[in-house]
């Protein structure tokens, strides 16, 4: 933490939406990579950045980053994805012992090397749904700016972690991997921010549930990783839990609900 800076980006942020506050710290992580230096912090629904460049450049070096894939990492739906312009090796869906089952029959290679948090059904590679947000994912103008999160549209490639109103369909029962052609109305720079923030800023997994917590400080990427997992206390902040939804080979990120909170002075 350092002396306080005048923000020059602020968003307007739902946390209970998973989604939303990993993509903030996906934000916050992309513009450290580009320019160094940024730090950013939550307050009264808003997520803070001070950044040596505007949210429209960060967002156009998103879309137009190539990515490079790995080929000899995993099975292919799950093998590791750069975004090459920010250096950043996403692989946060694979395990790090993934390699000890190399050799398990085809059938199960995939859920026994993959994570808790991958979500997505086997017909999509983690290459493909990274290129498709990129061309998914809108370049906000400044009026748009704090609502940017707010906009959602029918995409057909997601991770699953916008807890936002598409995934009731799965508490019905709808099977989104056998409608994939249909399209989710979900919030690509949600979903593509959230990927980049995860590779970081992991929450702290359970059995039936996953807490996160936010941080009224500002901070650097460095040190979220503790504060998001709640390894240390980061002062004012809100902890919160959620579940995830679970329909056959598809999952989503379910709305959280807080399970502690500091006042804001």
């Amino acid at each position: 933490m350092s002396q306080v800076r005048e923000p020059n980006i602020h968003l307007r942020v739902d946390p209970t939406n998973p989604g939303q506050f990993f993509a903030c710290c996906g934000l916050l992580e992309l513009a450290d990579r580009l320019w160094g230096g940024a730090e950013g912090w939550f307050y009264s629904q808003h997520f803070y950045l001070c950044v040596n460049g505007t949210l429209v450049e960060l967002i156009e070096k998103l879309r137009n980053s190539s990515t490079t894939f790995f080929e000899e990492e995993g099975e292919p739906s799950i093998r590791p994805v750069k975004l090459d312009i920010f250096n950043l090796k996403l692989n946060w869906w694979l395990r790090e012992d993934w390699s000890r089952f190399k050799n398990s029959p085809k059938n199960k290679r995939v859920g026994l090397m993959k994570t808790k948090l991958k979500f997505w059904a086997g017909n999509q590679t983690a290459r493909q749904l990274v290129e498709n947000l990129q061309q998914a994912i809108a370049v906000p103008t400044k009026d748009e700016e704090e609502m940017y999160f707010g906009h959602r549209a029918n995409i057909s490639s997601r991770f699953g972690l916008d807890a936002g109103p598409a995934w009731t369909a799965l508490d019905v029962g709808f099977s989104l991997n056998e409608h994939l052609q249909i399209g989710v109305k979900a919030s690509a720079a949600v979903e593509l921010l959230a990927a980049v923030g995860l590779q970081r800023c992991r929450p702290r997994i359970f059995d039936d549930f996953i807490d996160y917590a936010t941080w009224g400080d500002p901070m650097m990427p460095l040190v979220l990783p503790a504060v998001v997992s709640g390894v240390i206390d980061a002062g004012i902040g809100t902890t919160f839990r959620t579940k995830i939804i679970e329909r056959g080979s598809y999952s989503a990120f379910s709305y959280s609900h807080t399970i502690s909170k500091e006042r804001y002075e």
